[in-house]
């Protein structure tokens, strides 16, 4: 609590961490999924073409770097920051601290996440919770696999270059749902990447 109130959460409350009787969100979008979304956010957000296919295993930094961008013009966006834990606390913070193995992270905040979210959305789609929701199930990966004539199923060749407003929506449509669930139960959201 002493570096929530150094970063200038004065107001944070403790929240509960029992994982017994918590209940918890468990979706989270992969690497690839993440870097199209982060890929898309900056290309909106900074007026900039980016590229409308998202290999995989895209390192994102290295395609900033190509695209000239330096990633600490969002240096305070907590979605840009390498954040691994957002705490549902109402400040909207990122901030680096040590945590119980000695490393230091960054944290940052449910309420900067959804901030951060809402900007991407009214920089880009404006789409509803409704639409927002449904992405889950209807952007990002296309299936691997397809029922046959025969009843049976068949594998289709898997792919290696995605779309990247696909596969940005699908991770945005989790982080959404993971902030929707951590602001209403008061938990935090771990990545564990």
């Amino acid at each position: 609590m002493n570096a929530l109130k150094n970063s200038g959460a004065d107001t944070a409350k403790a929240w509960k961490e029992d994982y017994d009787t918590t209940p918890y969100y468990t979706n989270k979008p992969d690497w690839d999924a993440l870097g199209a979304l982060l890929l898309f956010a900056t290309g909106k957000l900074l007026k900039v073409r980016f590229p409308k296919d998202y290999k995989k295993n895209t390192n994102y930094y290295e395609v900033l770097k190509i695209m000239g961008i330096d990633k600490t013009q969002y240096k305070q966006w907590s979605l840009f920051s390498d954040v691994c834990y957002y705490i549902p606390i109402e400040e909207r913070l990122v901030f680096r601290y040590p945590m119980p193995n000695g490393q230091e992270n960054m944290l940052s905040t449910i309420s900067c996440l959804k901030y951060e979210l809402t900007q991407i959305n009214e920089a880009s789609w404006k789409a509803d919770e409704t639409t927002i929701l449904d992405w889950v199930n209807t952007e990002g990966y296309p299936a691997d696999g397809q029922i046959g004539g025969n009843g049976l199923l068949q594998f289709l060749p898997r792919r290696k270059v995605y779309s990247t407003e696909s596969l940005a929506r699908f991770a945005f449509s989790i982080l959404w749902q993971a902030v929707s669930f951590a602001e209403k139960e008061q938990v935090a959201i771990v990545f564990d990447y």
